[in-house]
This record gives C-alpha cells, sequence and structure tokens, in this order.
C-alpha cells in the first residue's frame, strides 16, 4: 500500500515526529516553570490531546462547546473555552460542569457575565471564568487602558457562581510578525494590565504575574518555529 493508493480524505501523521513536537513544547513549558494548555483545534483527535496530557499538559483549550462536549465524551476532563460563550448555552456548560469535567469559559463583559452568574447561582453550580484582555488583535476583550477596566475585573469577581481563575489574552496579531524581534516586541508589550495590577482582584493579581512567565516560554517557542 502506497499513500496514493489511500482514499482521500485521509490523515497520516508521523509519529515519532508528532510525539517529538509535544515533547519540545512541554520542556520549553517546564523550563520557564509554567503549565502548558494547548489548543486541540489544531489537530481535533482525542488520541493527540490524550498524548499531550501524558507529556505533561494540564488541559486542552477548544474552539467552541460543541468541540468541549466531543473531547468530554472522549474522557478529557479539564478543558477551556477561551472563547466568549453566550449565556444562552448555561445548560450544555452545566451539563459539562456536572459530568465532572473541569470547565472554564473567559467573558469581557460585565452584562454578560451577570446572566452567567445567574445562570450558575440558580442551578447552584460553579463556572470558572478568565476575563479576556484585549492586547492588540481587537477581536474582542476588555481595553486595558479603559479607566473602566479594573472596575469590570472587580465586578466579574465578586458575582456568585463563578469563580474568577485571572486574566487571558491571546496576541493574534503575532501571527503576521516578520521576524524574531518582531515578535519579541509583540510579546513585550502584552501585559499591559501589568500596570494596573495593584488596583486587581488578588487571583487577577497572580494571573498577571503568570502571564509575564508565558509570554516568555511563548516567545522562545514561536521563534524556534
Amino acid at each position: 500500500m502506497t499513500l496514493s493508493s489511500l482514499p482521500t480524505p485521509f490523515v497520516a501523521i508521523d509519529r515519532k515526529k508528532l510525539h517529538a513536537n509535544i515533547e519540545a513544547m512541554q520542556a520549553l513549558a517546564r523550563t520557564a516553570g509554567v503549565a502548558l494548555r494547548p489548543h486541540a483545534k489544531t489537530h481535533k483527535s482525542a488520541v493527540i490531546a490524550r498524548w499531550q496530557l501524558e507529556a505533561g499538559a494540564v488541559g486542552i483549550c477548544c474552539a467552541k462547546l460543541a468541540e468541549a462536549e466531543v473531547f468530554a465524551e472522549a474522557g478529557i476532563t479539564d478543558i477551556r473555552i477561551p472563547y466568549p460563550v453566550n449565556p444562552i448555552n448555561a445548560d450544555r456548560v452545566r451539563a459539562l460542569i456536572s459530568s465532572g469535567v473541569t470547565l472554564s469559559i473567559i467573558v469581557d463583559d460585565v452584562e454578560v457575565a451577570r446572566q452567567w452568574s445567574e445562570a450558575m447561582t440558580g442551578a447552584g453550580a460553579k463556572l470558572r471564568v478568565l476575563v479576556k484582555v484585549d492586547v492588540g488583535f481587537h477581536r474582542c476583550g476588555i481595553d486595558p487602558d479603559s479607566p473602566h477596566a479594573t472596575d469590570a475585573i472587580k465586578a466579574i469577581s465578586e458575582l456568585s457562581g463563578l469563580s474568577l481563575r485571572g486574566l487571558l489574552s491571546h496576541a493574534g496579531h503575532s501571527y503576521g510578525a516578520g521576524s524574531g524581534h518582531e515578535l519579541a516586541g509583540i510579546a513585550d508589550k502584552e501585559p499591559p494590565w501589568e500596570r494596573n495590577r495593584k488596583s486587581l482582584p488578588p487571583s487577577s493579581g497572580s494571573a498577571a504575574r503568570s502571564a509575564r512567565r508565558r509570554r516568555s516560554s511563548s516567545r522562545r517557542g514561536r521563534t524556534r518555529r
């Protein structure tokens, strides 16, 4: 049998290279002293997700709720959806939590966070959330330069039914960087909340410190490509 004789579409992987890549990324995170949570949308495979977890990853990210449900059914128990999720999906989110999944999502709006608070409190559930901060990609997230940014984070941290786990940023504009130097410059500007860290809730301050370490690991990982 040859590759040309296989029916398409067909997924083929070089297992040796794949495991080497998984181990290399895990080593970068280990050296930086940070936890690694790979995004499963790149492979959409529960088998590969388990290999990443076995190598030391603390969990996975999923692109949407439906994807999280598939991975949860496959036995993955720590899942983050790093995108805003509409509270209309509260029943599905509660179902995942009830099944034993450690689920976390992002919020970037106090009113939406209140809706999630009501949905969770009414059912006696607790949802882990991170506040998304816009660091330049301008797709979603609170504006760190807004005078109301820290007030919004504090308000979210005080909502019942929610557990604020920290802050999350995504410098997606870094994909267009033309050099390692340009990439490093974007990474250095990524955590603007550092300017106001003293006014953030305790959990958010810890997240800001962790973000500095994540940024360093991410920069080294990307420039090795």
